[in-house]
């Protein structure tokens, strides 16, 4: 009997003991986690936001070393034309003297022919540094990339430029 009395004395101790969390408890612990999940979804849009800054900046200097090369390809090929005894092929960048042309591209980096669903704007400015006469020489042409991009945080489009600058020999 003893036993049963002490088994129960000891149950009633634990009963008046609080069991469970209170509706305060509660509320501040779904703020701070609402607080929590909040900061993690801003972090995440601006992430995306940086990540397709950076894919569009990635491609604008793509595309300006594209263009370059091209460039340097045509040098190059009229250099060779010239040293035998070949007529030079018509070519865009050299034949234009010193004026600037105007290219515009897609987002995805394709050429397109007119200014319409342009992305990227390319302006190609030609300078002779050494002039050989007939026989060629040294142009320096700047390559300016030039895109709206919104990495502003109110989303607002701010105009992005890259530039790249290269000597070419041609003939």
């Amino acid at each position: 009997m003893e036993a049963i009395v002490n088994t129960v004395s000891i149950l009633d101790r634990r009963g008046s003991r609080q069991a469970g969390f209170s509706m305060v408890e509660l509320l501040i612990t779904s703020f701070i986690l609402a607080v929590g999940l909040l900061g993690l979804t801003m972090l995440q849009i601006m992430s995306m936001r940086t990540s397709t800054g950076s894919r569009a900046l990635g491609t604008a200097v793509m595309l300006g070393e594209g263009v370059l090369e091209s460039i340097q390809s045509e040098g190059r090929q009229r250099m060779l034309f010239l040293k035998y005894s070949g007529t030079a092929p018509a070519t865009t960048y050299f034949d234009s003297g010193n004026g600037v042309i105007t290219q515009y591209y897609a987002f995805d980096g394709t050429l397109l022919p007119s200014a319409t669903n342009k992305f990227y704007t390319v302006v190609i400015t030609p300078s002779d540094v050494v002039t050989l006469g007939t026989a060629g020489g040294t142009k320096q042409f700047t390559i300016k990339v030039t895109f709206a991009d919104t990495t502003k945080a109110n989303g607002t489009p701010q105009t992005r430029t890259a530039t790249l600058t290269r000597q070419v020999a041609y003939a």
